[in-house]
């Protein structure tokens, strides 16, 4: 890792881990924003390890049942683990997302962000050989979610996501066939 004027480099999950950021924001935060077009199949392994998160805001792409499918199912599990502990969890999509950001706050002062090529997955975060900058200026995370929030449009309510859960179940079944 190298210091840059604002941030710190992620240059590779051996040294730098992006989990190891990411746990390091987390500590000092009650909010987590993850913008990521793939998501882990189980987002509340990598979420346990960041205890003192109580609300996740997830900008996400559901682009096709190509991997559509997956993400749906990732996000409604994900869902249950929230409502079972005690998360305020908001979703959004926009199918043209493939940029990936992870922005921390607590009480909704900027506490840092990483910005970077990992996907919100287990080998993202934890295996691949990724590239990332965490960046503790508020000012740069407060354009960062800015520019977000403009781009990103469509929310997925609860009652939308177990919709989609159900065409996506229908959807691997009849591709198994």
């Amino acid at each position: 890792m190298k210091n840059a004027t604002t941030g710190t480099f992620i240059t590779e999950n051996v040294v730098g881990s992006h989990i190891g950021r990411l746990k390091e924001f987390a500590a000092k935060s009650d909010k987590l924003i993850i913008v990521s077009p793939f998501l882990a199949d189980d987002m509340s392994k990598i979420v346990k390890q960041m205890p003192t998160i109580k609300y996740v805001d997830i900008y996400t792409n559901l682009d096709g049942f190509g991997v559509a499918p997956s993400i749906i199912k990732s996000l409604h599990a994900f869902s249950d683990y929230c409502d079972k502990s005690g998360i305020k969890l908001n979703m959004y999509y926009d199918n043209e997302l493939h940029g990936k950001v992870y922005l921390f706050y607590k009480q909704y002062i900027p506490t840092g962000f990483i910005i970077g090529s990992s996907n919100f997955t287990d080998k993202g975060l934890e295996k691949n050989k990724e590239y990332g900058l965490a960046v503790s200026d508020s000012s740069i995370q407060e354009s960062m979610y800015e520019t977000i929030k403009e781009q990103m449009h469509s929310e997925i309510s609860t009652v939308h996501l177990d919709d989609l859960y159900k065409k996506a179940v229908e959807f691997e079944k009849k591709s198994c066939a």
